[in-house]
């Protein structure tokens, strides 16, 4: 969750990958995973936000969950709670 998005940019800047030990670690996502994983990126920017982070609300995943026309709703909803909960608590251990 913490270099995922530099993993890429690493690799194809010539980075050898067995030196990146967080590569090592990475899951195997499925189409389904893929898709959840897409979908808690561009929902990020519609969770609310106070005095912390607050989660992505329901209505905003259940709205991207019809656009994207998800055969299993609630394994949807599930799999971007699951990976929004993480990044919440990855991000209030770094606030401390």
């Amino acid at each position: 969750m913490t270099w995922g998005q530099y993993s890429d940019d690493l690799i194809e800047g010539g980075q050898d990958p067995s030196t990146m030990p967080f590569l090592a670690t990475q899951p195997e996502l499925g189409e389904d995973e893929q898709v959840a994983v897409d979908a808690f990126q561009v929902l990020s920017s519609s969770r609310v936000v106070g005095m912390g982070m607050g989660q992505i609300p329901f209505s905003e995943i259940s709205h991207c969950a019809s656009i994207l026309d998800v055969v299993d709703f609630w394994a949807f909803v599930q799999q971007v709670q699951a990976i929004d909960q993480e990044f919440c608590a990855v991000s209030a251990e770094r606030a401390k």
